[in-house]
């Protein structure tokens, strides 16, 4: 799933992290649409998900929430995040409706990011992408025929 401004886009495009839909695309893309109004929760699960998406989110002033790794039943995802992103937010599970609650009766105001480069949109012609990083790869994915 995409955002791309006040639309929410479902596609069939390539796997990311192994996984189609993956919650990476989907931060990212509300991080370019909406900057500081996204709120990022990370919950349970396996691998690294989702934590380059809530990097892209605090990138652009936005709230990044994980789930307490003590209190998940998979808590890889949780821990990679706060590893990797400077969080809001960790909580237990039970606390996170009402923490949800409160952060989106908050105004959404203009946060200050850390230094951190703004992300590009990911919109270029294929001429233009052939410019900036070579001619495209022969290879595809047997799955979805993406490079």
């Amino acid at each position: 799933m995409l955002i791309d401004g006040p639309h929410l886009r479902a596609g069939y495009g390539p796997k990311e992290n192994r996984h189609r839909p993956a919650i990476d695309p989907l931060f990212r893309t509300a991080a370019l649409s909406h900057g500081p109004r996204v709120v990022g929760v990370v919950l349970t699960g396996y691998l690294d998900d989702g934590t380059a998406g809530l990097n892209a989110i605090k990138t652009h002033g936005g709230v990044a929430v994980v789930q307490d790794p003590k209190d998940a039943a998979a808590p890889a995802m949780p821990e990679s995040a706060l590893r990797n992103v400077q969080v809001d937010h960790c909580v237990p599970l039970a606390e996170m409706g009402s923490l949800l609650v409160r952060l989106a009766k908050r105004p959404a105001g203009r946060r200050k990011t850390k230094g951190a480069a703004p992300m590009e949109k990911r919109s270029m012609s294929p001429k233009e992408m052939e410019k900036k990083f070579g001619p495209p790869t022969a290879f595809v994915c047997p799955e979805c025929n993406g490079p």
